[in-house]
């Protein structure tokens, strides 16, 4: 890594510092600090939901699980919207006419606090490990992308405590800006990794690529070689054409 990459990356996480401490000054009640004062527009909160599901788990396994399982992995993407209609009508409507601060609050209504309690500690004995990848994964790929020679808990420590810093300080209105902030970081990374963008032309070679795959369970995977590259006309992507059978 040159200077510039070092600067860019502090001042990247000095701006998430500076994110959370600006909306510090708005911290007046459990209101503002866990729902936003209920004042976010529909912009933030849904870029704010994008960065979300698309953690740096997502960019670092996302591609070599798709790789490694085709197209099943997209059912995914499919289930996510055969379920947002009923969050939509159903459950997003009573959560916000019950004005709550969270489902847990619901469970109580619903049933009793013992229920609450116990759906509150699964959740964060399911999430604790999560998070851990979260913040793995980034640090990993830093690491290895930079040939930092540093410990491993060094650069998690630092996102980890940049993170909490935030969150602490500017509540969910710090929370969903930084979130906006790192949608556009993402988006411009993917760009600025695929300056042509998607045509026409680069499109339909890949799905005459696909069109050539042989099938898994025919038999006929034996008979291509697996380290065989040649692409379509037009195909500059290098990816094989033989899958791995």
């Amino acid at each position: 890594m040159h200077a510039l990459d070092y600067f860019v990356l502090a001042g990247y996480l000095a701006l998430m510092l500076a994110v959370g401490a600006w909306f510090s000054r708005t911290q007046r009640d459990s209101q503002e600090f866990f729902l936003a004062g209920r004042a976010m527009g529909w912009l933030p909160l849904g870029l704010s939901v994008m960065a979300t599901l698309l953690s740096a788990l997502t960019y670092t396994g996302v591609p070599g699980e798709a790789y490694a399982v085709g197209f099943r992995y997209a059912l995914l993407a499919v289930l996510i919207w055969l379920l947002a209609p009923l969050m939509w009508v159903v459950i997003l409507p009573l959560y916000r006419g019950l004005r709550m601060y969270s489902v847990y609050e619901y469970l109580e209504l619903r049933y009793d606090r013992c229920t609450r309690l116990a759906s509150t500690a699964t959740f964060i004995l399911w999430r604790l490990p999560w998070l851990g990848g979260v913040l793995y994964a980034p640090a990993k790929v830093v690491i290895v992308a930079a040939a930092l020679e540093i410990p491993e808990w060094t650069l998690l420590t630092t996102l980890g405590l940049v993170a909490t810093a935030y969150t602490f300080l500017g509540g969910m209105k710090a929370v969903i800006w930084t979130d906006v902030v790192q949608t556009i970081v993402m988006a411009s990374c993917a760009r600025i990794d695929d300056p042509e963008g998607p045509s026409p032309n680069r499109l339909h070679s890949g799905l005459s690529r696909l069109r050539r795959l042989p099938n898994p369970d025919s038999g006929a995977c034996d008979s291509v070689s697996t380290s065989r590259t040649e692409s379509a006309p037009g195909d500059r992507s290098g990816i094989p054409m033989s899958p791995r059978c």
